[in-house]
């Protein structure tokens, strides 16, 4: 279970009315900060536009960020220390980039391994990067060293990251960009208010264009030949000519442009305003700004993958990125890049929930009374789960072989307890003193004595554990495996495996109804969840969710068992006494983890994908006699079609509030952006349902093989565009 659920009695909920029906309700949404006070401070972005991925580095928190274009939402969170401050893309080696500048070196992440392989010592402090390529085919890494008034060039062909020169440039270089076309490297000398060119051949300046303002952005524009500089104290924006280096003219623009960014299908620029909200869209036939899009706090740099049509922001006081449409020029979605909160524990006593971000490295503790944040703690190596035993939070640093202890008065690190590789879950009987930890690989289950801090046995249960459960009362611990059609028992007297639970599909996670004597457990494979007595281990009932159900929980004072759908992405409310469906929520993007708070009786669910804590309530009323089906959803979702991959035709599941519905849009796009076809929203009811696109275009043909995306877009009343997106894979 993901959550250990407080003993309550019976009688609390034997008092509620039986025909009660579930009415579950968004009550508060919790917004993780970061420990040092919400400072992120996004500051630089790269696109590779083959695979429509964007990374995005963080100053203050030293994170990578990798964002999925097609979905809009974070694919990876990786820690890398330090201050980032530039990051670039080698297209073709598949390597990024990442400068930090307060630890003199350069990271290199390989995108194939998803992990840093290299890191590039540097005696001065980079700053901005660019990836080049030579005359011959080789590749080079230009980084500016703003202090020493350095670019030094790095030859990175077949990753040999070998130092070949130091160039001398003009005051302050910042910000750089490559021409292909033209085989020159421009950098942004701030202070000397220039920009200097490097022939990429020679690895020399050829020369220095005087701009009359302290640029700190620059980009080239392959389509028109133009050369633009952001002049951030006069806020301007200077055009040149990139072949004769002549000036073309000045944009008096009203704030502090910075990052700069071209669009060579469109023929425009995009300039983000440092100090304002915006960003600023320049058409390069006029050399006029023709829009102003209003985006997060001090846009600081932004990418565009013109074949997708879609730009990103970085915004470095909001901790946002800002995803544009670059056809209508509007915002259609944002992104927090501060958390990720992957697993919840939820402490009954103490009311408090715990929240396991595995892709930032820490742990946050947060009131249930005022869901606000009590304290962070740094814990190493991906946490996962976690579980309370006298006054001490234990947490499985899943890339690792350890189990941290964290003191829950000081919220410190106290101590750290040796187990087998990869711990996952975690499970604890503090009247026994005892600690339970699974391992991936190869399936163990190690048991910690809390009085002192000590493995006292590893038991072998030779398959994954994905979740545990325990009874303390009948001093039975269950756990569920996706490798095998069974539930493991543990006796918790003797600490022994005393058998194991036939059932009829793998399951992934697994809760208990003390009260009940019964536990719950997920099968994504079955779209069910299996009640199962705990006096006989016999199979209740298989109740059939939407889809690939993830976690479950209980709440034993309304008698109700919740559970989250990973793919339609809704929360479900089940009658435990008569495993009716009561009813559904979208609470927005994919949750991932459920608990249940039985004081205040509300559910917490985390997701990761936009770095929030929904927050539900279940107000469930004798005269409500609304079906599941007829509650109105207040939200907008679209959750993963299903099957995927597909071969004749697809259900995509989506919500839309019913006074949005008129304005909606559900489209079916190829990888270049085109429209293939357009789906009705008719059919909805109430705003909520299923689409069926059976793979046709607008003109009733078949479409052939390949990825599509599938995506969703409103307006709001203030006049605002939302929009959702997915991948779709097809194969005939």
């Amino acid at each position: 279970m993901r959550t250990a659920l407080f003993i309550l009695p019976l009688a609390c909920f034997l008092a509620l009315s039986a025909s009660a029906r579930g009415e579950l309700a968004m009550v508060d949404t919790i917004q993780l900060a970061h420990p040092d006070g919400n400072v992120i401070a996004p500051v630089a972005i790269c696109v590779d536009e083959l695979d429509d991925i964007y990374y995005a580095v963080s100053q203050q928190s030293g994170h990578l960020s990798i964002i999925d274009g097609a979905s809009q939402q974070i694919d990876k969170l990786i820690h890398m220390g330090g201050q980032l401050r530039g990051v670039s893309l080698d297209q073709l080696q598949k390597y990024v980039y990442v400068s930090d500048y307060s630890r003199n070196q350069i990271l290199v992440f390989d995108i194939y391994l998803q992990a840093v392989t290299d890191t590039i010592t540097l005696n001065e402090s980079p700053w901005g990067l660019c990836v080049a390529e030579d005359a011959y085919g080789d590749d080079y890494l230009f980084v500016t060293c703003y202090y020493q008034d350095l670019v030094k060039v790095f030859n990175i062909e077949g990753n040999i990251n070998q130092m070949i020169r130091n160039i001398s440039v003009p005051e302050e270089p910042l910000g750089l960009c490559y021409s292909p076309s033209l085989n020159r490297v421009f950098v942004a000398c701030h202070g000397a208010e220039e920009v200097a060119v490097i022939d990429a051949d020679a690895l020399m300046v050829e020369t220095s264009i005087d701009m009359g303002s302290r640029v700190r952005g620059v980009a080239f524009s392959e389509s028109s030949g133009l050369l633009y500089a952001s002049g951030y104290d006069d806020g301007v924006l200077e055009v040149v000519d990139g072949d004769s280096y002549q000036w073309v003219q000045t944009l008096f623009l009203d704030g502090y442009p910075w990052g700069l960014a071209a669009d060579p299908l469109r023929n425009r620029i995009w300039a983000a305003d440092s100090e304002g909200q915006k960003v600023w869209v320049v058409d390069e036939g006029t050399l006029e700004v023709v829009d102003t899009i209003a985006v997060g706090k001090k846009p600081r740099d932004i990418a565009v993958n013109p074949s997708f049509g879609r730009a990103m922001v970085v915004n470095y006081q909001s901790n946002d990125l800002s995803v544009l449409d670059a056809h209508s020029m509007t915002v259609t979605s944002n992104v927090f890049l501060g958390s990720w909160p992957i697993l919840l524990h939820i402490d009954q006593t103490a009311e408090r929930l715990y929240i396991s971000d595995g892709y930032s490295d820490r742990i946050t503790a947060i009131d249930l009374n005022t869901n606000q944040t009590i304290a962070t703690a740094r814990v190493d190596d991906g946490p996962k789960g976690m579980a309370v035993c006298d006054g001490r939070l234990y947490v499985a640093r899943s890339e690792s072989d350890r189990v941290s202890i964290v003191d829950t008065g000081s919220f410190q690190v106290i101590n750290t307890i040796q187990v087998g590789q990869m711990p996952w879950s975690v499970a604890a009987d503090p009247q026994k003193d005892r600690v339970y930890v699974t391992t991936f690989e190869p399936g163990n289950l190690w048991i910690i004595d809390t009085a002192a801090d000590t493995v006292v046995k590893n038991l072998g249960l030779g398959i994954r554990i994905e979740d545990l459960a325990i009874d303390v009362s009948d001093m039975r611990l269950y756990a569920c495996s996706p490798e095998e059609m069974a539930i493991q028992v543990v006796d918790t007297e003797s600490d022994t495996l005393t058998g194991a639970i036939p059932v009829a599909a793998m399951t992934s996670s697994v809760c208990v109804d003390e009260d009940s004597d019964r536990i719950y457990a997920t099968s994504p494979n079955q779209d069910a969840v299996f009640a199962i007595s705990t006096d006989d281990y016999q199979i209740l009932e298989e109740i059939n969710v939407r889809e690939s159900p993830q976690d479950v929980c209980v709440m034993q004072t309304n008698q109700r068992i919740y559970v989250i759908n990973s793919r339609s992405g809704d929360v479900v409310s089940i009658d435990a006494a008569t495993f009716e469906i009561l009813d559904y929520i979208l609470p927005g993007d994919f949750p991932h983890a459920i608990g249940a708070w039985e004081e205040g009786g509300r559910l917490y669910i985390t997701c990761p994908a936009s770095g929030v804590i929904y927050v539900l309530q279940d107000q469930g009323t004798d005269v409500d006699d609304r079906t599941a089906d007829e509650v109105i959803p207040s939200s907008f979702t679209l959750g993963q079609n299903y099957p995927n991959p597909f071969n004749a035709s697809t259900e995509i599941p989506l919500s839309v509030p019913p006074d949005q519905v008129g304005s909606a849009i559900l489209g079916i796009y190829n990888i270049q952006g085109q429209t293939i076809r357009r789906l009705p929203l008719s059919g909805l009811h109430d705003g909520r349902g299923t689409v069926l696109w059976d793979g046709r275009d607008g003109h009733g043909r078949e479409v052939a093989s390949g990825l599509y995306l599938c995506r969703l877009q409103t307006g709001r009343k203030d006049g605002s565009v939302t929009g959702r997106a997915i991948k779709m894979v097809l194969l005939r």
